[in-house]
């Protein structure tokens, strides 16, 4: 193949011909865009405004008994018998185990018998000290021995009475903790009752929530596996302080009167609902996020600043600012793309 004189010389000027045509068109490009920044951004826009909202959340908790007993001894011995078992339900003052009480029974039979003797003793000092026949340091000693017997008397009864281990209130065994022929030391723990009748709800609250809860605000409890639902409750504690790990507070809801089928232990779910309260809210849309945090572009004639804010809770397709605008504040909630501080606008609805 020949290459002539003439395709010759153009073939040097073929590339720069292309790069002229691409100088022109990345100018026109850049034009184009230089026109674009220019022009005003076309956006949506609504109102921050204070509405009346309130907290409702449903939250999981654990049914347990309002009071609780761990039962000691308070007298050492050998349990000589056993009258209540683990679910028992038992009434106050109900016998639940007694001791071994000989020796007991023995100590103090022994003391009602002197204490009956010293006021034998008593009775014939004072009749022979009214006919002047002892004296009255001998009348007082004869006074002062019955008095011992007397609290030695009270001191056996006591004893005696410890070896039978009774009920404090009405309730049901949860745990039993010892078996018959058991040698316990004193202060031992025998039984766990709980008082069935008095229950309460735990629940652990999130901080948000937590604050607009107070002392006897009501709530509802439903129990999916007992099948008790909106079963009404009040609270009657509201913890100080949060969990550092959490930052969650407890609450206690006491609830009364019991339904049949509820128990300790119950794994149930409690509805709470805040006080309401006039918040400052924009449309959920209007927030953005960086790394820096969240903002909103406020509205500032005919162009927009970007501000920082700091969010609460969401409601109905809103969202707290707890910091950064103020009410009757107009942000942006469409038309974000290519938006930054500064950048004149025009409403969508104009």
């Amino acid at each position: 193949m020949s290459i002539t004189a003439s395709s010759m010389k153009l073939i040097p000027k073929t590339p720069l011909v292309i790069l002229l045509l691409l100088l022109q068109a990345c100018s026109g490009d850049k034009a184009a865009d230089d026109k674009g920044k220019s022009s005003p951004k076309q956006v949506s826009t609504s109102v921050a405004a204070l509405r009346d909202t309130q907290i409702i959340e449903t939250l999981p908790g654990t049914i347990e008994a309002r009071r609780s007993a761990r039962i000691h001894n308070q007298q050492a011995g050998v349990i000589d018998q056993i009258l209540a078992f683990q679910g028992d339900k038992v009434k106050q003052g109900a016998l639940l185990a007694r001791l071994d009480d000989k020796l007991l029974s023995a100590q103090r039979d022994k003391a009602m018998a002197t204490l009956e003797q010293g006021k034998l003793d008593l009775k014939r000092a004072e009749a022979l000290a009214a006919n002047k026949l002892i004296s009255d340091d001998a009348l007082a000693q004869a006074r002062t021995r019955v008095a011992v017997a007397q609290a030695d008397a009270r001191l056996a009864q006591a004893q005696f009475d410890y070896s039978r281990i009774t009920a404090p209130f009405n309730g049901v065994i949860s745990e039993r903790l010892i078996d018959e022929g058991d040698v316990v030391a004193n202060q031992t723990p025998l039984f766990t009752l709980l008082d069935t009748q008095s229950l309460k709800a735990i629940v652990s609250v999130p901080e948000n929530l937590l604050v607009q809860l107070a002392v006897n605000n009501t709530a509802s409890i439903t129990i999916d596996s007992a099948r008790l639902k909106d079963i009404p409750g009040r609270i009657t504690r509201v913890s100080p302080a949060l969990n550092e790990l959490t930052r969650q507070g407890e609450i206690e809801i006491e609830i009364s009167p019991v339904p049949a089928g509820m128990l300790p232990g119950q794994i149930c779910q409690v509805n709470l609902q805040g006080r309401q309260t006039a918040t400052l809210m924009v449309d959920f849309d209007a927030i953005r996020h960086d790394t820096g945090g969240a903002f909103v572009y406020v509205l500032q004639a005919d162009k927009v600043q970007r501000v920082g804010v700091q969010t609460g809770v969401q409601h109905e397709g809103h969202i707290e600012i707890v910091h950064g605008i103020q009410a009757g504040d107009v942000v942006v909630t469409k038309g974000f793309t290519g938006l930054h501080d500064g950048k004149a606008v025009t409403l969508a609805n104009q």
